[in-house]
């Protein structure tokens, strides 16, 4: 879905796509509708690819800190899921490294970045809403499954995925469908 919003934007093409599940690479291509469009597991490949200004990040949380460093100590621009850090010291070091850099790093989710958010905010400066007496937020997830219970991928494997790198800096553990999905 992230990659699909963010090529109907003005100026942006994907000219690689990188994910440690093979399965993606070929999402990546259906997606960009280009058949020939150059793979990867190795996101290092996109950081010295001088075709590519910005990187869009949609991995585990635990690779934010690693992937937004090295995105902008490589010079290039990051969108990057939410949430920011995996833990505080993490945020720490993404902050300084954007500082030490003047890259652009945004963290967050689509839907907040969305054209409904900025009109309901336009509204709400304008006085439209009227005074604020109370604010309730909820989330809904209606899925058999479940909230964020998604389903491994049919033929997910460890021939088709590096497990060992997916993993980086948790405590390792034996290859499991359920943990990559969910």
């Amino acid at each position: 879905m992230l990659l699909s919003s963010a090529i109907k934007l003005q100026g942006v093409e994907c000219v690689k796509a990188c994910d440690l599940y093979d399965g993606r690479h070929t999402l990546a291509r259906e997606i960009t509708n280009k058949p020939d469009l150059p793979v990867t597991r190795r996101y290092q490949e996109l950081l010295v690819d001088k075709d590519i200004d910005c990187i869009i990040a949609a991995v585990p949380d635990h690779w934010h800190k690693q992937i937004v460093v090295d995105t902008v100590s490589a010079g290039k621009d990051i969108y990057c899921e939410k949430p920011m850090p995996h833990t505080a010291a993490a945020g720490v070091e993404m902050a300084e490294a954007q500082k030490r850099t003047g890259h652009i790093v945004q963290i967050g989710s689509q839907r907040v970045s969305s054209l409904i958010c900025k009109k309901a905010k336009e509204l709400i400066e304008q006085g439209m809403s009227g005074d604020l007496m109370m604010v309730e937020g909820w989330l809904g997830r209606n899925d058999p499954t479940g909230a964020w219970e998604y389903p491994p991928p049919f033929d997910l494997s460890p021939q088709n995925l590096d497990w060992d790198t997916w993993q980086g800096t948790v405590p390792k553990r034996p290859f499991s469908p359920e943990i990559f999905a969910r």
